[in-house]
């Protein structure tokens, strides 16, 4: 099953030595996304440990990562196959080449773990399709849908009881399902 890490502001990265034992246990790819100027950066489609290495060193020399928070995911395969573009995090879009983009700008970045009970379309992931079509219609009717506990609730017996979370443009986090925390990160 896939694994997500969350950097709170306030926290350091997790050592190199956590990012590797992640990546080589969920090797089909990795990305990860953090709040800039008003935005959420995503990027992703690393799949190796060295292009995911040497992107988060190029992150690191440009923000303070310290006083960022940070959502990483690394992927197991389960739909849509091995490929750069299935990678999380996802914005919450309801445009697939927004969704397979490798690096995107959004006001919501979402990662998610385990399997979602949803027919795929058009070789995306169950995320992909989760996002694009019950998401996208929440964000709709209320554009904070993340933030409502109900919401939250009724996204995890949809999910399967499996873990999402969402980085907002404000630094925010907001999970679903269960997290364990260890020296200010939550997995």
């Amino acid at each position: 099953m896939c694994i997500i890490a969350i950097k709170k502001k306030g926290y350091p990265l997790p050592d190199e030595s956590i990012f590797q034992t992640m990546f080589k246990n969920n090797p089909d790819g990795a990305g990860f996304c953090y709040t800039y100027n008003g935005k959420v950066i995503i990027q992703k489609g690393y799949m190796s440990f060295k292009s995911f290495q040497e992107a988060l060193k190029r992150v690191s020399e440009n923000i303070d990562t310290y006083h960022t928070p940070m959502m990483f995911h690394f992927r197991i395969a389960t739909h849509g196959g091995i490929k750069p573009a299935l990678c999380h995090p996802f914005p919450l879009s309801k445009k697939i080449p927004n969704l397979k983009c490798l690096y995107i700008q959004s006001d919501l970045a979402i990662v998610h773990n385990g399997v979602i009970p949803i027919d795929t379309k058009e070789a995306v992931s169950d995320t992909m399709e989760y996002i694009r079509t019950s998401l996208t219609k929440r964000a709709n009717t209320n554009p904070e849908f993340y933030k409502n506990k109900k919401q939250r609730k009724a996204i995890l017996a949809e999910i399967n009881n499996s873990r999402m979370a969402f980085l907002d443009c404000k630094g925010n986090v907001y999970t679903i399902g269960e997290f364990i925390a260890d020296n200010g990160i939550m997995y």
